[in-house]
């Protein structure tokens, strides 16, 4: 019940349009100046999901024209992978495989591995998105080979937990912790402190969902440690109501209550609804089934206020649940 993965490829920037067109300009102009600029087109990545439909279209049209002629070849992958990520956002999920494809082999073909390694990735990611595992599989394997060949040990990281998250996608929950625990303790030996923390919460959620409990509440442990470690308060709040679920599921109601409420705290503190409103929904579950009633519907009517507010469809369902459910206590 309490969060999913966290499936977290890209940043969502809160910026004025107009703020995002001149970025995105400057963005474009030291993408279409270097084929050697690596993180170049991950800032046009990152301004896609601060625009309109609309407004990306011109801006992919706008790529489309100033790279028609050029004979970079990592320039014109580069820009496929772009296109493929607004085409994929955009919900165009076969289209946006087509372009990564389109990527991929102009890299196999002209033997540019590492543009090769982040094709695969991408085609990793669209395969999975349309529920086909196999070649989602294949080709996070092909990425993740490569980079170890060239020795890109971020990257490398990164592909094991991305093969954790497929497995997991699929409810295949052992294969899943075996790829997250190789790219647990792949980032530890190479000091990946975010890719740690993502690793140890997505092991306590697999080992969750196994009904594993201790296995789960001891990897969440860790996910806390290394947030506090960061100073990432996001994802101590997600950390710490992920602790308090686990052990409401042990029947540690009083120090799943404390934790959850701070969860509440600190994810409100730092607008991440999402979490404030499903911390809520378990805090009135654990009041219904200790039969306090009134501080139930205080938890789940204070939850619908974010989730409505926030248009949370998924947490709502839960609180209707909830909310059913108490009504036929009283009754």
């Amino acid at each position: 019940m309490k969060k999913w993965l966290f499936l977290l490829f890209l940043g969502v920037y809160s910026v004025s349009f107009a703020q995002t067109d001149k970025d995105w300009e400057e963005a474009q102009r030291a993408f279409l100046a270097s084929n050697k600029c690596r993180e170049c087109e991950g800032q046009l990545l990152n301004l896609i999901p601060s625009a309109s439909k609309e407004q990306n279209e011109v801006r992919i049209q706008s790529l489309k024209s100033k790279i028609k002629d050029t004979t970079q070849l990592e320039i014109k992958i580069r820009a496929y992978w772009i296109e493929g990520h607004f085409l994929d956002y955009a919900g165009k999920r076969g289209l946006a495989l087509d372009k990564n494809l389109r990527a991929y082999k102009l890299s196999k073909e002209n033997d540019l591995l590492y543009e090769r390694a982040i094709s695969a990735k991408f085609l990793s990611t669209n395969y999975i998105r349309l529920g086909l595992e196999e070649p989602a599989i294949i080709y996070a394997l092909d990425a993740s080979q490569i980079f170890t060949q060239i020795n890109d040990k971020h990257n490398k990281a990164i592909l094991l937990y991305n093969i954790g998250d497929i497995y997991f996608q699929v409810e295949n929950y052992r294969q899943a912790i075996k790829y997250y625990n190789y790219g647990y303790n792949y980032a530890f030996k190479n000091g990946f402190v975010w890719e740690q923390r993502y690793t140890a919460n997505n092991l306590g959620v697999a080992y969750r969902e196994l009904e594993e409990l201790d296995s789960s509440l001891y990897y969440y442990r860790i996910a806390k440690q290394v947030a506090a470690q960061m100073q990432d308060t996001v994802a101590l709040a997600l950390a710490t109501g992920n602790i308090g679920d686990i052990l409401y599921r042990k029947k540690n109601y009083g120090q799943a209550i404390y934790l959850l409420e701070e969860d509440v705290r600190l994810s409100s503190l730092y607008k991440s609804w999402g979490s404030a409103a499903n911390a809520l929904v378990l805090l009135g579950r654990i009041s219904r089934e200790r039969e306090n009633n009134l501080q139930a519907a205080y938890y789940l009517d204070s939850a619908y206020k974010i989730a409505s507010l926030h248009k949370k469809d998924k947490t709502i369902a839960s609180i209707y649940e909830e909310q059913a459910l108490l009504l036929v206590k009283k009754d």
